[in-house]
């Protein structure tokens, strides 16, 4: 891969900013971060803020061009006394991973709602939060190797990665994809299974996994097992509302 593009913000001049993760003592006298409920807010903010100086070099002119149009008719309907919502730019248009620090699941949501990202661009920073926590700067390499071993990343694919920090600070570096990598790294002996973040092993014994069935995957004996435990939930209700 080659390095394209790296921007650094911090906010640490901003009281909130630079208060919302900090190294502190509890009442028992142990240290540890704190980390405050501003968090999302304060991210979404450095984030925006550090994406405004790569944003001409990562997108399109049709992408920028559109943006521009939209403020603009912003501007008009809110002096016309029209509320509307600020628009947005689709870095998807000029990126086609997203490599985003796994620094919390409130911080990768963040990133996901200010983007405009689905479940599908998240995924590689969810399932790696998921599987290894948060290692710090580390985190993100955790995250990249998931995306080879996956096999996701072609050659001449570029790759936003999103690094966040205490301070606050957001960093942003571009990547080219030069080639492929057959190496799955840290994910070598993690099972294919495990490597679909949101699914839980648990949730194919509950109800919601046997609405999820279709009839062409029941068999007959399936379709038994699944009246008679029908059968056996209506007798169990029966009993507990006769007892009341």
């Amino acid at each position: 891969m080659a390095l394209r593009h790296l921007v650094r913000a911090n906010t640490a001049a901003d009281e909130e900013a630079h208060a919302c993760a900090l190294q502190r003592e509890d009442g028992d006298g142990r240290v540890g971060i704190s980390l405050s409920k501003a968090l999302p807010k304060v991210a979404a903010r450095a984030l925006t803020l550090n994406l405004r100086r790569p944003a001409t070099r990562i997108l399109p002119v049709s992408e920028l061009a559109r943006f521009v149009a939209r403020s603009m008719c912003k501007k008009l309907l809110l002096s016309g006394g029209h509320a509307t919502h600020g628009p947005k730019i689709n870095f998807k248009t000029g990126v086609e991973h997203f490599c985003i620090h796994p620094g919390g699941a409130t911080v990768v949501e963040a990133v996901k709602k200010s983007l405009g990202l689905n479940a599908n661009d998240v995924e590689p920073a969810v399932t790696s939060l998921h599987r290894w926590g948060n290692t710090s700067a580390s985190s993100l390499w955790y995250v990249l190797s998931y995306m080879e071993a996956k096999q996701r990343l072609k050659r001449g694919d570029r790759v936003l990665m999103l690094t966040f920090g205490s301070g606050f600070k957001c960093n942003s570096s571009l990547w080219e994809v030069k080639g492929y990598i057959a190496d799955k790294g840290a994910w070598a002996q993690c099972h294919s299974a495990s490597m679909n973040t949101h699914r839980r092993a648990s949730r194919a014994r509950t109800w919601g996994s046997i609405a999820g069935l279709t009839m062409s995957k029941v068999t007959p004996s399936c379709f038994r097992y699944l009246l008679l435990q029908t059968l056996n939930l209506i007798v169990k209700c029966h009993v507990v509302c006769e007892s009341m």
